[in-house]
């Protein structure tokens, strides 16, 4: 029963690993085609690189707190076991 939960944990993990990455990737992707055309003035190539990993971090630094929340909702108070995992 254990290793049946290990597994879906796994599964969960890599899973989730795999959208956040798939999400980054599609931000950078949008900020090199449609955003930074339009910013208009002369950048160099570092503020350039600047601007694109802000723009790509601003996804995490929005939703973490958000699952953070719901996860913790999810843990039981009165199992003690099960707080210190979490």
């Amino acid at each position: 029963m254990r290793e049946a939960e290990a597994a879906e944990e796994a599964v969960l993990l890599f899973s989730t690993l795999a959208g956040s990455f798939a999400v980054s990737a599609a931000l950078l992707l949008v900020w090199h085609v449609l955003l930074a055309p339009r910013i208009p003035g002369t950048r160099s190539h570092e503020d350039h690189i600047f601007l694109a990993s802000s723009f790509v971090s601003f996804y995490p630094a929005l939703t973490a707190p958000f699952f953070a929340v719901l996860a913790m909702r999810s843990v039981p108070v009165t199992d003690n076991d099960r707080v210190m995992d979490a």
